[in-house]
């Protein structure tokens, strides 16, 4: 949000000076002397416009001019902005075809209102994140690459190729998730990249302070101040005179339009004022509590154990003098268990020739093939072999030493020899018995996974209502509204014995906060009966006022309690102050739309009114030189419906326009026609004759009209519902029918309509001021009955009349019969609430 701008900064913070600066007076005397002694003396240095120029508001904005306090005796800095609120970041969006953005960022480090550095984002953002921006191809979310802002020392920032896992809170802006985005939530979105990098610029140069931030279009600017000092002041953004110097536009067209625009901006932001009134409070209408949960999607790696073994088996073999053994390898699942005999020097099956029967055979390799052992395909394809052993024991033979041995195939290697520790120092083959085994295992890993939902019970309970909700670290709803972002699907690695799980989803965790209602309602009755008690026994005792409270204790019993509020001394104030009102001669010639007054005005001579403070017993002071007149003498004024009819006429006139072509410029909202300000139509109404049966149509009996409408027609009762309304000027009447040798046998009044009491009485008033609505005698001129003058004053015309001049006395009345009607229904309707709320 903006920050306010000095030209009414000031004034607020003038009032808080002044609020510190009243001297503290116990003991000072009666508290309304030492009240109007301080009165007086603020009224001396801030009751003037020049006053308020050089004791506040420069002491305020300058560090050269110090505040004094209210007697002067005191002097101190007053100054409240800091140095520079100057543009110091401004990052610009630019679309493309396909809803991507260009990004160019321009910075003023130094603070001297010259922008030194600037930087185009190498790729077009196809989505921005809090710290940085997605690239895809133009228009499409294929082939995206992750960017991070970084800055270096001095605080230029520039894009760094990252990993889009090292991004946070990332959303999609380009037309493959939706039109316009980039166009439609302008602001949420140039916040995101501005916040990204002023964020970074911080991080490496703390001394910049963010004092104020403004969106223009499609670029956000950022104002900033170094720490070190105060100096420069702000330079505000948008005056509000833009808002009715508006520059050939209809009046009010600028305002409503950025009025809309920011309802617009503001409905996309869940925090705004705009809807935290719209949307919150229907949720707290009733009692209700927050519950909090959560929807949790777990993934997890289990680990199986698979074996494969054989218990130990007998077998025979034949060496000539030593025994070797192995697991050779033939693939993942398929493996060997081999032995070799050998000769002493090396020689293999020597004196032993092929496998005797009953011996294992010889496989390709001339190794004896024990077994083949063949593991089935497992199922998850995440397996490891954790164990491979093979064991050969008990190898004896009458011309040998025995011996064992086992082989790991994970410790010792595959297909790597192990001798069993069999010697036969005997001639010739001996024959052994041995028994063996093996024991193969592996571990397999199965990933899976689950959602875990804890917000079950609120979804399907139908007076539960989302206020929040946060998608793994984004917020997606925000103040029972839908922030518009959606985070983008993320991945997450799960481990488990022998390898890692990578899986993405759009979603791993949610947040959430619900607003139930108790299905109660707010009870005030125990409210309403303790004060039923305390104003009906509230008494005024000058000094004090007592009353009995009436209360619920711990346990739920009702006590009651007689109590006082001290009143202190109270002054005794004097009647209302006395005034009168006179008026001096001036002459009118304002400068209006087009020309000046005077140049529409038959008679510009006008007067100035002046409100007087009378003595109690002394005259109203005037200036007779001046030629000033005495309008009303001393006595107490109350002029209040003339004021709320003049802000009346301002309000009406607003609303009672009409564009003469009813042509619009679609672009501007410009009338391409003359605009005219309470303008009127012409009506008629028929006298009694031959053609209504000598009915009078020209009625203001309410009772009549739906005989005006039978026997007169629909424009005859319009125009008497209008008679009775007061809203018609009187043209002239005329012949509507004459008959040959007879004449006139019908005729007709006619009337200029309009569209309020107050319309009328402004035409009746303004146009024996306007020389366009005058005859050559100087008379109102309202064209003849046959062609009657019922337009409305232009905006110039309206612009120039002269109120001072005007008989309002009619509409007065009608303003304070309804005010004093309002007043007494108002007090009607407080008291029957109040019966209704707490009885």
């Amino acid at each position: 949000m903006t920050r306010p701008s000095a030209q009414w900064s000031a004034p607020i913070a003038l009032a808080l000076v002044l609020s510190s600066l009243l001297p503290i007076t116990s003991g000072a005397g009666p508290a309304e002397t030492a009240g109007n002694n301080a009165g007086n003396q603020a009224l001396g240095l801030y009751g003037s416009m020049e006053g308020i120029r050089t004791n506040a508001y420069a002491p305020l904005t300058s560090s050269a001019t110090p505040m004094k306090s209210l007697d002067r005796t005191n002097t101190f800095s007053g100054q409240i902005q800091c140095p520079s609120s100057r543009e110091f970041l401004t990052v610009l969006l630019t679309p493309t075809p396909g809803g991507d953005a260009n990004v160019l960022v321009g910075e003023d480090l130094d603070l001297d209102g010259t922008v030194e550095y600037s930087y185009r984002a190498p790729v077009p953002a196809s989505g921005v994140c809090a710290n940085g921006l997605i690239s895809c191809n133009p228009g499409s979310w294929n082939n995206c690459r992750g960017y991070k802002w970084v800055a270096n020392p001095t605080g230029q920032v520039s894009l760094a190729d990252v990993s889009i896992s090292d991004l946070g809170g990332c959303y999609c802006i380009n037309d493959s998730c939706g039109n316009n985005l980039l166009s439609t939530r302008t602001g949420q979105i140039l916040g995101t990249v501005g916040g990204g990098v002023t964020g970074t610029i911080q991080g490496v140069s703390p001394k910049y302070a963010i004092t104020q931030t403004g969106i223009s279009g499609s670029s956000i600017s950022y104002h900033g101040q170094d720490t070190g000092g105060c100096s420069a002041l702000a330079v505000p953004a948008t005056l509000p005179t833009a808002y009715y110097s508006t520059s050939g536009n209809l009046a009010g067209l600028l305002l409503a339009s950025d009025g809309a625009a920011e309802a617009q901006v503001q409905s996309a932001n869940p925090t705004s004022y705009y809807s935290l009134l719209s949307s919150s409070y229907s949720r707290s209408a009733n009692p209700s509590q927050q519950v909090s949960c959560g929807i949790d999607r777990v993934g997890s790696v289990t680990t199986n154990i698979r074996r494969f073994n054989q218990a130990p088996t007998a077998g025979q073999l034949c060496t000539d003098h030593l025994v070797f053994m192995r697991i050779h390898r033939i693939d993942d699942l398929d493996y060997q268990l081999q032995y070799l005999d050998t000769s002493p020097g090396g020689s293999q099956h020597h004196n032993c020739g092929v496998a005797f029967p009953g011996e294992a055979p010889i496989g390709a390799d001339n190794w004896h093939v024990l077994a083949t052992v063949s593991v089935p395909q497992l199922p998850n394809g995440n397996y490891q072999l954790t164990m491979a052993l093979f064991r050969m024991q008990n190898i004896q033979a009458a011309g040998c030493y025995g011996g064992s041995a086992a082989v790991n195939g994970l410790l010792s290697g595959f297909d790597t020899p192990i001798n069993t520790g069999v010697v036969c120092p005997a001639s010739g083959a001996q024959f052994s018995a041995f028994s063996w085994d093996y024991d193969l295992e592996w571990t397999e890993d199965a990933y899976s996974e689950n959602v875990n939902n804890g917000c079950a019970g609120q979804e399907q309970n139908q007076s539960c209502f989302l206020q929040q909700e946060t998608v793994d670290g984004v917020l997606t709803y925000s103040n029972y509204m839908p922030t518009g972002i959606t985070p983008l699907p993320s991945c997450r690695t799960f481990s488990g014995a022998n390898s890692s799980y990578r899986e993405c989803r759009d979603w791993w965790s949610k947040s959430r906060v619900y607003r139930c209602d108790s299905g109660q309602t707010w009870d005030f009755s125990a409210a309403g009966k303790r004060l039923d008690r305390v104003v009906s026994t509230t008494q005024d005792n000058g000094l004090a006022m007592a009353y009995q409270d009436l209360r619920k204790d711990t346990s739920g019993s009702w006590v009651s309690e007689d109590k006082s509020v001290n009143l202190g001394n109270r002054v005794d104030y004097s009647s209302p102050i006395k005034a009168c009102k006179t008026r001096k001669p001036s002459r009118k010639t304002d400068a209006v739309i087009s020309g000046n007054a005077t140049q529409y005005l038959s008679n510009p001579d006008s007067w100035d009114f002046f409100y007087k403070r009378c003595d109690d017993n002394g005259p109203c002071p005037i200036d007779a030189a001046s030629g000033e007149q005495i309008v009303t003498d001393c006595r107490v004024i109350n002029e209040f419906a003339e004021a709320a009819t003049i802000m009346n006429v301002l309000e009406s006139a607003g609303k009672d326009m009409v564009c003469s072509t009813g042509q619009v410029d679609p672009n501007s909202g410009q009338c391409l026609g003359q605009i005219h300000i309470f303008g009127g139509r012409g009506g008629t109404c028929k006298e009694p004759g031959v053609n209504t049966n000598f009915f009078q149509c020209c009625t203001t009996d309410p009772g009549s009209f739906l005989f005006v409408e039978a026997a007169c027609g629909s424009n005859d009762r319009q125009t008497s519902q209008a008679l009775y309304g007061k809203l018609t000027h009187y043209v002239g009447s005329y012949c509507v029918e004459e008959w040959p040798l007879v004449g006139c046998v019908q005729t007709a009044q006619t009337h200029c309509v309009y569209q309020s009491k107050l319309g009328r009485i402004i035409q009746e008033q303004g146009r024996a001021q306007l020389r366009a609505f005058q005859d050559g005698n100087g008379n109102p001129y309202w064209g003849t009955p046959e062609i009657p003058l019922c337009r409305g004053f232009t905006p110039e015309e309206f612009q120039a009349l002269d109120f001072s001049k005007m008989d309002l006395s009619e509409f007065f009345a009608d303003i304070q019969t309804k005010t004093n009607a309002a007043i007494q229904q108002g007090m009607r309707n407080n008291v029957q609430n109040y019966f209704n709320n707490f009885q």
